[in-house]
């Protein structure tokens, strides 16, 4: 992640190694052998050849590291499986058949364009009718708040816990991807009274601010697991990332249950 950071700097680098650039060490050679600067002029080749190697070698790092991360889109180095977690004492969000063979975990921000995106799409609605409401897999929603570019995602997050003590956890995370309003806690309390919930209950709840580091804790369990953005989703010992169609989810999936058959 950190070469990403330096792409542009050193894309511009490279951006200077046209035939001009060359046209220039011909000339710093020529300098060399019939001025009295040899020694500077020696300095500017060398500087030069230096600007080129380091450029062509990053470039040559930035390839290696865009093909690592295209394989880990696609599975988890070592194999491991998504069944991470035990129903009995767990706070995420649960949708489907208990006892299903195959677990989906999604790792989300409430605030994340592409998560809404995921949630609006297809392949949201196809997944949970092909393979949720037919008990073939279990979803689980982990929440991965991106606090430092989305300031209610954690609080999103904790809303949506505070009503699944009611049962509806999921309707407020329909909620709250469904409005064009952010999830502030003043909206997140007024959705409360929507969706019939205790609304004394579900505002000592949100105000707490006892399911924050519940939050963080999907965060930190999503980030040991290789889990870098959002929306990302491990499905057996497979990693999906993005907004994808329905046909890459279908694949996954259908080759993770035929393994747990």
């Amino acid at each position: 992640m950190g070469l990403k950071i330096l792409r542009p700097f050193f894309s511009s680098l490279l951006s200077l190694m046209t035939p001009k650039f060359y046209k220039m060490l011909e000339s710093c050679f020529f300098m060399a052998s019939n001025t009295d600067s040899f020694w500077k002029s020696i300095s500017l080749v060398f500087g030069a050849v230096s600007v080129l190697l380091l450029g062509t070698l990053l470039m040559l790092l930035f390839q290696a590291e865009g093909r690592e991360m295209v394989a880990g889109a696609n599975a988890f180095e070592d194999g491991e499986q998504a069944l991470s977690f035990a129903l009995s004492d767990n706070e995420d969000l649960v949708m489907g058949n208990p006892d299903a063979k195959l677990v989906i975990e999604e790792y989300s921000d409430f605030q994340c364009p592409y998560c809404k995106k995921f949630f609006e799409s297809d392949a949201y609605q196809q997944i949970k009718e092909k393979y949720v409401e037919t008990g073939k897999v279990l979803l689980v929603f982990k929440d991965f708040p991106l606090t430092n570019i989305h300031p209610y995602a954690l609080i999103a997050a904790q809303g949506a816990s505070c009503a699944n003590e009611e049962g509806k956890g999921f309707d407020m995370h329909d909620k709250i991807f469904s409005s064009s309003l952010s999830p502030t806690e003043e909206n997140l309390k007024k959705w409360a009274a929507e969706l019939g919930l205790n609304e004394a209950a579900f505002a000592e709840c949100l105000d707490s601010g006892k399911y924050e580091q519940e939050a963080f804790d999907d965060q930190e369990e999503g980030s040991a697991k290789g889990i870098t953005g959002t929306p990302s989703f491990l499905i057996g010992s497979q990693k999906v990332v993005g907004a994808q169609p329905f046909a890459n989810f279908e694949k996954v999936i259908e080759e993770e249950l035929a393994k747990v058959q």
